[in-house]
């Protein structure tokens, strides 16, 4: 008797490429590949269709087939931990509102939650009224000041503005060397560098 030696998602992802590339696998040909009994893909098979994967035999072909070839196996596992480290990311996303990095940000979000199970035993509703992120931006920005400010920050490229002093309520212009922006205490964006004169 064989026993399996790989973990059933690697088998998975196995079958999957074999039925995605029409290599026409069955039962008898994933076993060898994958060094376990016919059973334990028929197993498999069984428990891909349970995830929705729409896979028919074909007995001219004498192999698996996708009906769907769009179809995508959702490879995608995630712990109650992970799951509320991703619900804290949403609220941290909050801070960038208005910068250039809030649409990536906005979609990477929405291509991970796509990615989750249709059912998930943990209350992330119940969990938004129990978990805060602070401090949260109240300010908005013009993602193109954001853009040009990031940018000279990253290439370390001196800087021309109108800086506004509110111990003397005065504005003057500055030519400034940028070191980093950071999102201060204060709930608002800063650039940090030195002035020039």
């Amino acid at each position: 008797m064989r026993v399996s030696t790989r973990p059933a998602l690697e088998r998975l992802q196995v079958i999957d490429l074999a039925v995605r590339r029409r290599a026409w696998p069955n039962a008898r040909t994933l076993a060898c590949e994958l060094e376990v009994a016919p059973r334990t893909i028929q197993r498999d098979i069984a428990l891909m269709r349970r995830l929705h994967a729409p896979l028919k035999f074909d007995s001219i072909q004498n192999g698996y087939f996708y009906t769907d070839p769009s179809f995508r196996l959702c490879y995608f596992q995630a712990t109650e931990g992970e799951l509320v480290a991703l619900l804290v990311a949403a609220q941290v996303m909050d801070q960038y509102r208005g910068t250039p990095f809030e649409r990536d940000l906005r979609q990477a979000l929405a291509r991970i939650s796509k990615m989750l199970p249709a059912k998930i035993e943990i209350p992330l509703d119940e969990l938004t009224g129990c978990l805060s992120v602070l401090p949260r931006v109240q300010t908005s920005y013009d993602p193109e000041i954001f853009r040009v400010l990031v940018a000279a920050v990253r290439q370390s490229r001196q800087l021309s503005m109108v800086y506004w002093t509110a111990g003397r309520n005065e504005t003057q212009r500055r030519t400034v060397d940028p070191y980093d922006l950071i999102l201060a205490p204060d709930d608002d964006w800063c650039l940090i560098g030195m002035a020039l004169g």
